[in-house]
């Protein structure tokens, strides 16, 4: 990759030079080797800027091309600077004007060709960061020899009655002034210590506990607030439990 970007090329590829802007923008490397990797990133927008036509991109005497634009847009927005980040927006308004009435993409090449160009410009118009989540994980950055990647922090609520509250394991001196009969030994809590024992080398587990004990499921008007609505809106999993009290199970 370096040979590439820092070699002038024989024939500019603005396509491979923006994908590369976008791959590059996900490493994540030592502060030495980030040197390295920042001047990748100028020689490749160094290229970009003369390849620039009007607010889209094409190789020199090819005018401006759907699919340039489609590889170049997403790559400016990640890795360049104020400037070309709104070259980036313009180029993804450019591609807009570019869609026909049927939804496709010209593409002079032929009916496959168009498809293709067709399918690589949808992500870019559903928003430059697109490619980012594409997949059925979302995109990761590339570790480097010598960085060490940050910890990941898994948020888990607890939802529900005296089931999730865990009251049966509370003892004399443990009940919570609030009446909602929360016990420690809650079975989310217990489940969040074991994850953390066995994960606990790259990722930390946090169980915020909202199961009141007596708690029943409602419709229509109620004045109790909604365990569901205190919930931190960044958390990743849910653990519930509901109906013993709709049941009158005591």
């Amino acid at each position: 990759m370096t040979d590439y970007a820092l070699t002038p090329p024989k024939r500019n590829q603005p396509s491979t030079d923006g994908l590369m802007l976008a791959a590059l923008s996900h490493v994540v490397s030592t502060a030495y080797d980030q040197k390295g990797i920042t001047a990748v990133k100028a020689a490749l927008v160094k290229r970009l800027d003369a390849d620039h036509q009007g607010d889209a991109w094409g190789s020199k005497g090819a005018g401006p091309r759907v699919r340039a634009t489609t590889r170049v847009a997403p790559g400016l927005y990640r890795a360049g600077d104020a400037n070309h980040k709104d070259q980036a927006v313009k180029g993804q308004a450019w591609l807009a004007s570019q869609q026909k009435v049927d939804g496709s993409f010209a593409n002079d090449w032929g009916p496959s060709w168009r498809a293709l160009a067709t399918a690589q410009a949808v992500p870019v118009l559903r928003g430059l960061q697109s490619f980012d989540s594409i997949g059925a994980n979302p995109a990761r950055a590339v570790t480097v020899d010598g960085w060490v990647p940050p910890r990941r922090l898994v948020k888990m609520t607890v939802l529900g009655d005296s089931y999730s509250a865990g009251n049966g394991t509370l003892k004399d001196d443990e009940y919570p002034t609030d009446h909602s009969y929360r016990s420690p030994k809650n079975y989310g809590s217990v489940l969040t210590r074991r994850l953390n024992r066995e994960f606990g080398d790259d990722t930390t587990f946090q169980t915020d506990v909202r199961a009141w004990s007596g708690a029943q499921i409602t419709t229509g008007d109620h004045t109790i607030v909604s365990q569901a609505d205190g919930m931190d809106p960044h958390t990743k999993v849910v653990l519930m439990t509901a109906g013993g009290n709709d049941l009158d199970f005591t």
